[in-house]
């Protein structure tokens, strides 16, 4: 698709991270892994984790999440 970036998330969590992870590699592109959570009033919100940091964030937030 000629992308340098992907970021394909999971909803509610980071059960797919490893798979989706070598799946970006293997399409040459840079991983960026990140969670899709619901929010109040039935929006969603994209969350994106830009370095090692930011997945130990990530994790932590959505291993609190108890959103539908």
């Amino acid at each position: 698709m000629g992308a340098s970036s992907l970021a394909p998330t999971d909803k509610k969590g980071l059960h797919g991270t490893s798979r989706l992870l070598k799946a970006v590699e293997e399409a040459g592109a840079s991983p960026m892994v990140g969670a899709e959570v619901s929010v109040e009033g039935g929006g969603h919100l994209v969350l994106l984790a830009e370095d090692a940091k930011g997945y130990r964030s990530l994790s932590g937030l959505v291993a609190c999440y108890r959103g539908e």
